[in-house]
């Protein structure tokens, strides 16, 4: 399944379209036993364009590889520019548009129990629209296209929080505010601002619910 909705991200990539699931285990912790001791599937690789995999049954090792240097590397901002150019010219997908603030919700855990308020906050402070969207069982078209129409993206730290790069339009022109909690690293704030995006780190009160 996770495959399956990563596959058109791979496609807007300037390299070969395939992607490796490889088999593995950290047998250096404490009652891991050793990968070659436990049975596990075998690794796998997948051709995005014709949706087929396989499994690598040959041994394989990454140990040795080599890295292509796009055009791009060390900026950033660029790729993320580069990304949406080709969502946008192949398949319509990441435009700006007049701008709209999307709060990115949850299903279950790091759920925000106070949405309503959250919203009403968003729509005095920003003076836009608030869209409130679930990416659980949204395509990542459907995903990326909310992040790229956004001028404001708020959500609890976790990798919905990724699509802020793409923000307003992939230029990002934006604000990403992520909500954490004492115990947490500060994380994708920090990656948004490598990417030359305006962040804001808020800590949240944690609600124990049952």
């Amino acid at each position: 399944e996770e495959q399956s909705l990563f596959k058109w991200l791979v496609t807007l990539l300037p390299t070969s379209h395939r992607v490796f699931a490889a088999r593995t285990v950290n047998a250096s912790v404490p009652g891991i036993e050793a990968p070659y001791y436990r049975p596990y599937p075998p690794s796998r690789i997948f051709d995005t364009e014709s949706g087929k995999g396989a499994a690598l049954e040959r041994p394989h090792c990454f140990r040795c590889s080599w890295l292509q240097t796009p055009k791009w590397h060390g900026r950033m901002r660029e790729f993320f520019n580069d990304i949406a150019a080709r969502a946008r010219e192949r398949d319509g997908v990441c435009n700006a548009g007049r701008g709209y603030s999307l709060l990115i919700q949850r299903q279950r855990t790091r759920r925000i129990t106070n949405q309503d308020e959250v919203a009403a906050a968003m729509q005095s402070q920003f003076a836009l629209p608030v869209i409130v969207a679930d990416f659980t069982n949204r395509t990542a078209q459907q995903q990326m296209e909310l992040a790229c129409g956004a001028r404001v993206i708020l959500g609890v730290q976790g990798q919905g929080l990724q699509w802020g790069q793409l923000i307003n339009g992939g230029t990002g022109a934006g604000l990403v505010i992520e909500l954490w909690w004492p115990g947490w690293p500060i994380y994708y704030t920090t990656l948004m601002a490598t990417g030359m995006v305006w962040t804001l780190d808020i800590p949240a009160n944690p609600a124990n619910l049952k």
